[in-house]
């Protein structure tokens, strides 16, 4: 059964990271949060300032996920194998 879990979330991660992005794409677009550096305009929704969240989510969670892929490979493949073995705990 830890296997399981284990697995799940090694999948969970690199999902998390492209809906983030995706999400702060849509943000961008939907909400109109744009400009440069010199022209960085307030973008809020329901009182909360979202251009650190766009941030994140533009920027760093694709860094994330390309950098948790492989290790989310590796759990699953080990997760497969030992399912495969029967020696899933």
């Amino acid at each position: 059964m830890r296997a399981r879990w284990r697995a799940t979330i090694a999948v969970a991660v690199p999902l998390f990271c492209v809906a983030g992005r995706q999400v702060a794409f849509w943000a961008s677009e939907e909400l109109g949060c744009g400009g440069d550096v010199k022209h960085l305009h307030a973008c809020e929704f329901a009182g909360v300032d979202l251009l650190p969240i766009m941030g994140i989510g533009l920027f760093w969670l694709p860094v994330l996920a390309i950098l948790s892929l492989p290790v989310s490979l590796w759990v699953v493949g080990k997760a497969i194998e030992s399912w495969f073995r029967g020696t899933a705990p």
